[in-house]
C-alpha cells in the first residue's frame, strides 16, 4: 500500500503531534508512507517527523500542474491531506484527482468542500450521521478518538500549586476562541460557584484590549473582574504544561472547541468539561472526554455545564490529591495510544481500497 500524506505542518506544530501518532507506528512491511511538503519547515522536529517516513517529496516552489504531476507521478493508492484551508495548503492541487483515493485528516475542522476528497477521516461522536449532508466528503469513521496525541516529550509531574482552597478554573487555548457564547457558558458556572477563579492564559492576553472584552463580558453578565486572572506566554512548552498544575478544571470554548488544549490539560491531570455542538469544530472536546471514558463531563448547554463544574468543583480536595492518578489514566488511555489509532487507520485504508476495488 502507498500512501501519500501532504501536509504543511511537518515540524513544532500540533498537527505534527497528531500524525507522529501514526508515523511511529504503521507497518513499514506492507505499507510505503511519503509525506508531500508543500514549504519545508526548518525547526525542531521536523527532521525526526520526516525520517519515520519512506520518502520525502519537497514541492516546495514548483507551479501546481508540475506539482499535480508529480504526485500523480507517485502512484500512492491514497492520499491524506492535512490542512484544509489554513496557511500554506496546496488543496488546488488535489482539486483535480491525484489519486485513486483522496482523504482529509487531522488539521481542518470542517468540509474542505471539494467533490475530489473522498473522504474525511473521524468519530462518531466528532461527525455524527445527522452532519453527513453538511460534508462533500464521506465521513469515515474510526471506532475510537479519531486522534491519538504524541507529544513533544513526557509530560512533567502533574501536582496541585493552587494557592487558595477555592476551587481555579482555567483555559489555556487561545482567546480567539473565548467568543460570546463560550462567556455566556463560563458566566454561568461562575454565577453557579461564587467562590471559584478562573485563570486565562494565552500570548495574546498580554494586550490590555483583549484582557478587557473578556472582563466586561463577563462583568455584564454577574461576574466581577477580580474573579478572573492572565497568564502571559511561557517560553518552552514544559513551562506552559506546568501552568495546568495551578488550576483544578479546565474549561471549553464554543463554537470551536478544546482539540490540543484538551489534551494538554487531560494529560496533566485536570478534567475538561467539554461543550458539545453542532459543528465537527464544536465537537473536538466532546470526542476527547468521551474517548477517555468521561462522558459525564461533557455538556449540551449552559445549565449542564453549570452543574457539572458545579459538581467537580465541591470535590476539589480530591481533584488536586488525585492529579497523577488521573494524569496516568489519561497517559495510558486511547488518547495516547498511538499503536491502538495506527492499527484503525490501516483497517480503514485497507477497506477504502476495498470499497473502491470493488
Amino acid at each position: 500500500m502507498r500512501i501519500g500524506i501532504l501536509s504543511a505542518e511537518i515540524g513544532h506544530h500540533v498537527v505534527s503531534t497528531f500524525l507522529d501518532s501514526f508515523l511511529s507506528h504503521y507497518n513499514r512491511e506492507a505499507i510505503e508512507v511519503e509525506i508531500i511538503v508543500p514549504a519545508l519547515r526548518v525547526e525542531a522536529g521536523s527532521r525526526e517527523l520526516i525520517s519515520k517516513a519512506s520518502q520525502l517529496l519537497n514541492i516546495q516552489g514548483e507551479g501546481v500542474e508540475k506539482a499535480r504531476e508529480l504526485l500523480r507521478s507517485r502512484s500512492y493508492d491514497i492520499l491524506i491531506e492535512t490542512s484544509g484551508h489554513t496557511e500554506s495548503n496546496r488543496l488546488q492541487l488535489i482539486s483535480q484527482r491525484c489519486a485513486p483515493i483522496q482523504c482529509h485528516y487531522i488539521g481542518f475542522h470542517a468540509t474542505t468542500g471539494l467533490k475530489t476528497i473522498d473522504y474525511i477521516i473521524a468519530d462518531h461522536e466528532l461527525i455524527p450521521e445527522e452532519f453527513d449532508s453538511s460534508f462533500t466528503e464521506t465521513p469515515w469513521r474510526i471506532n475510537r478518538p479519531w486522534l491519538a496525541c504524541t507529544p513533544y516529550s513526557e509530560p512533567p509531574v502533574a501536582a496541585s500549586a493552587a494557592q487558595s482552597l477555592a476551587p481555579v478554573w482555567g483555559s489555556f487555548g487561545q482567546v480567539a476562541k473565548i467568543r460570546e457564547e463560550t462567556l455566556s457558558y463560563w458566566s454561568s458556572a461562575l454565577r453557579a460557584v461564587p467562590a471559584a477563579t478562573l485563570v486565562i492564559k494565552d500570548r495574546n492576553t498580554v494586550f490590555e484590549s483583549v484582557r478587557q472584552r473578556i472582563l466586561l463580558s463577563l462583568k455584564r453578565q454577574g461576574v466581577e473582574s477580580h474573579r478572573v486572572s492572565f497568564l502571559p506566554w511561557t517560553k518552552t512548552w514544559r513551562d506552559h504544561m506546568l501552568c495546568h498544575n495551578q488550576i483544578d478544571i479546565a474549561l471549553d470554548t464554543t463554537p470551536w472547541s478544546s482539540s490540543t488544549t484538551a489534551f494538554n490539560a487531560l494529560s496533566m491531570g485536570v478534567p475538561l468539561v467539554a461543550i458539545r455542538g453542532q459543528t465537527m469544530a464544536a465537537r473536538m472536546s466532546a470526542s476527547i472526554v468521551r474517548g477517555l471514558g468521561k462522558p459525564e463531563w461533557i455538556c449540551d448547554t449552559e445549565a449542564e455545564f453549570a452543574v457539572i463544574l458545579a459538581q467537580l468543583s465541591s470535590g476539589v480536595a480530591a481533584l488536586r490529591s488525585g492529579k497523577q492518578t488521573l494524569q496516568a489514566e489519561v497517559m495510558a488511555s486511547q488518547l495516547f495510544d498511538g499503536k491502538d489509532l495506527t492499527l484503525h487507520l490501516e483497517t480503514a485504508f485497507r477497506q477504502m481500497i476495498a470499497s473502491h476495488k470493488g
